[in-house]
């Protein structure tokens, strides 16, 4: 019987690193959705947020459960965030003034609730709901990072550090990796 090959027993994997600069909509809606959590924690400290933010040309969508006491306009905080990134002009195919802000966000479910609570109140350590995935902090310095992180972030810092006005540039990189591991924080 042919031994089965796993991911940690495997000689060598494809491993794909993505880069976005300055503007892209993966950037914008991370930043518009860190501005929800902010305003949010600074008056509602044991608030529930699970929020999600996704945007096309024009529109920018809201969406997620949400239990605070604070009464959030998340439109302005969307318009705010994306005044400041800097779309605004029309000429840039994307601008503060003229896109549109949809809104879906309700109260957490009382399952999710319950499932993330404690009898003190305290909420214990953050579920984790996504796909696992390795990055790099500012801090790390380049040599401690994988390969495929820095063949596809050097290219975006040349762009994002030119006086070329290119905004929401992606860049992805695959490399054949002989050694799989995490690198301790």
């Amino acid at each position: 019987m042919p031994m089965r090959m796993t991911l940690m027993s495997s000689p060598s994997m494809l491993v794909t690193s993505e880069s976005v600069t300055e503007g892209h909509p993966d950037k914008m809606c991370d930043q518009i959705a860190d501005a929800i959590l902010d305003e949010i924690l600074r008056y509602d400290p044991s608030a529930r947020v699970a929020c999600e933010v996704t945007t096309t040309t024009g529109l920018v969508v809201i969406i997620g459960e949400i239990s605070t006491t604070h009464h959030v306009d998340y439109t302005k905080i969307a318009r705010q965030t994306i005044r400041e990134i800097g779309y605004t002009k029309p000429e840039y195919g994307f601008d503060t003034e003229s896109c549109g802000v949809v809104v879906s966000v309700k109260e957490q479910s009382p399952d999710i609730a319950a499932a993330v609570s404690t009898p003190s109140g305290v909420p214990p350590t953050p579920m984790r709901t996504s796909t696992p995935v390795s990055g790099r902090a500012a801090s790390m310095p380049a040599a401690r990072s994988p390969a495929g992180i820095n063949f596809t972030r050097a290219p975006a810092l040349l762009i994002s550090d030119s006086s070329f006005s290119w905004r929401g540039l992606s860049r992805t990189t695959t490399v054949r990796s002989d050694t799989f591991r995490f690198l301790a924080a």
